[in-house]
């Protein structure tokens, strides 16, 4: 609960306001709205989603031959990679795999992201993995649909809330959203695509007093859209 408050302190200072400031009826409260889903994406599902991308790709590197190991495709992967006991460093991301490897069923690992969050990541079933942040309520299901040189296709479901020292919260959802990334090798990025719809709605106690939802398709800007559940 903790880093949940820590991660909604952070979001607030972003966007400056608080879930509360949101239940106000003025006319800057949409914008604030819109840029506080905004966050709410980037930081719960966005960043979550790239570091999933490293756990495969490494866990691919550690399990390949030698002779896939030192070619071209897997260049950042292999100069860039700290290995130490029992755990693997990339871009500030420290990964623990379990015995049973990324690939099997139940297995997986835990990573420490840019040593603060603790994210939990378990196959489920085949090609499909549940992604689970220690002492916070966020949670995201990751299904791989394609991967290879080109990039990798995803569909994702989350989930998660978002709470603050007051009688207001935000809970957010997504099912089986199509994420795309694009890149020019292993850890080479070059474009991420989100097509689908997150819904994020706004309480007092349990008392709904907004949703916004926000439509995504491929590389465009998110369309928003917001009810206001007390006029």
């Amino acid at each position: 609960m903790r880093k949940t408050v820590i991660l909604l302190l952070s979001l607030l200072a972003a966007v400056s306001c608080k879930v509360s400031d949101l239940s106000d009826l003025d006319d800057t409260t949409n914008d604030r709205m819109t840029r506080f889903c905004a966050q709410i994406f980037s930081k719960n599902v966005e960043r979550y989603l790239k570091t999933f991308y490293e756990a495969y790709y490494i866990a691919r590197f550690l399990e390949a031959d030698p002779e896939v190991k030192v070619s071209e495709e897997y260049d950042l992967v292999r100069t860039e990679l700290r290995t130490g006991k029992g755990t693997h460093v990339y871009n500030n991301n420290e990964f623990a795999y379990t015995v049973a490897g990324f690939f099997s069923l139940k297995g997986g690992c835990d990573i420490n992201m840019s040593y603060n969050d603790d994210v939990a990541v378990r196959m489920v079933s085949k090609d499909c993995w549940e992604m689970q942040v220690k002492d916070a309520d966020i949670w995201l299901e990751v299904r791989l649909l394609e991967e290879g040189t080109e990039g990798m296709h995803l569909s994702v479901s989350a989930s998660g809330t978002c709470t603050e020292n007051s009688p207001y919260s935000a809970s957010y959802a997504m099912e089986d959203m199509d994420v795309k990334f694009d890149h020019q090798k292993k850890m080479l990025i070059v474009s991420t695509s989100y097509t689908g719809l997150m819904t994020v709605e706004f309480f007092r106690q349990s008392e709904l007093l907004r949703t916004c939802r926000m439509t995504y398709s491929g590389h465009a800007y998110p369309r928003y859209e917001i009810t206001d559940h007390e006029k």
